[in-house]
């Protein structure tokens, strides 16, 4: 009854992702799972730095893509984006590239390596930002799907050729 939550700055509140308990010591579960203002958790012990929430701004929503190595040099800031989201229901998104990182990821967060479907040993990745369309719909965080980037055009002599070094390394 006492708690005060406060955030620096004003935007809409996300859901942080839910706590899960860990398969071998059981830790977080002895405290809370899910979300902590969850009525199940009501008297939950939360310790120092538990992050309760996310405070954004709704209309300017970026995402992240996770590209194979052979696919990123066909990306640049500017391409347009088209978003199939793994939620249907909530049709399509629009948007257009923002960045291309420069290195491989050194790791992929959870969410999108299991959509991703990631063969092991994983090969190098590039992360790649999206500023969605502010008309597009509203989207809860970490919601995955599969994205089309509109790169340049290529001849049939590029594709081609793209396609054996792509397949025979």
């Amino acid at each position: 009854q006492d708690f005060v939550l406060t955030s620096p700055c004003g935007g809409q509140v996300f859901c942080d992702r839910p706590n899960v308990a860990d398969s071998d010591g059981d830790y977080h579960a002895r405290f809370w799972t899910g979300s902590p203002i969850e009525p199940s958790n009501r008297g939950a012990w939360l310790e120092t730095g538990t992050k309760l929430c996310l405070v954004g701004n709704s209309t300017e929503r970026q995402a992240i893509m996770v590209l194979r190595q052979q696919q990123v040099e066909l990306v640049r800031a500017g391409q347009q984006v088209s978003i199939r989201l793994a939620d249907q229901q909530r049709g399509r998104l629009r948007g257009r590239v923002i960045g291309v990182a420069s290195s491989p990821a050194t790791a992929i967060v959870d969410e999108l390596a299991i959509a991703a479907q990631f063969e092991t040993p994983a090969p190098p990745h590039y992360m790649v930002r999206v500023q969605i369309d502010p008309h597009s719909v509203s989207l809860p965080i970490r919601t995955t799907g599969r994205a089309k980037i509109h790169v340049d055009r290529a001849s049939v002599f590029e594709r081609i050729s793209r396609f054996l070094a792509d397949t025979f390394g």
